[in-house]
């Protein structure tokens, strides 16, 4: 699935083995237009909410995604329809494991961080003691940094897997079933 669409130089490449699977290929026909542009946009929507090499993948909430790229992609009065989805859904289910566990990472760090966000260093349980001490609150902000460069070593990992999926020695592609399975 990562090597049907790519982005590269603000521009939506789509191979022609994309348009094969019936669910990318629905999306392009139903656009009448000569140039393509709703069936470019709505496909490169997809790209950007479920590949991780898109620079939305560092939102978390679907929502704020969402929204983030309809906003940044110009997308304006545009919502993703059930065919959208369709394609979406379809995308994801072939996404890399690494993939997967980075985006659970980021969940689980964006959780930290709202977390420290949230802390109220004045609230008490129901005995008047202090939920939070200083030396939790502490300890938390201790490990951020080790947290952040795990979550970079993760990012880096998915890069270069997804960079020896989609290329062999000598920069030739691989084929769709070379691997005995679609990626």
């Amino acid at each position: 699935m990562i090597k049907l669409f790519k982005f590269e130089n603000y521009k939506l490449t789509i191979s022609e083995e994309a348009f094969t699977i019936k669910v990318f290929a629905d999306i392009w026909n139903r656009d009448k237009s000569k140039d393509k542009s709703i069936a470019i946009s709505e496909l490169g929507f997809v790209y950007h909410f479920c590949d991780p090499r898109s620079d939305y993948a560092s939102i978390v909430s679907e929502p704020e995604r969402e929204q983030a790229i309809i906003e940044g992609e110009g997308l304006t009065k545009w919502k993703p329809d059930t065919l959208v989805k369709e394609a979406m859904t379809y995308y994801e289910k072939f996404k890399p494991m690494a993939a997967l566990v980075l985006e659970d990472t980021r969940v689980a760090i964006d959780k930290v961080r709202i977390f420290l966000r949230n802390i109220d260093l004045n609230a008490t349980d129901a005995n008047g003691k202090p939920i939070y001490t200083l030396s939790n609150v502490v300890s938390a902000i201790d490990k951020v940094p080790t947290l952040i460069k795990k979550l970079d070593e993760a990012e880096k990992a998915l890069t270069k897997d997804l960079q020896a999926v989609t290329k062999m020695r000598g920069g030739a592609e691989k084929s769709l079933m070379e691997d005995d399975f679609l990626e």
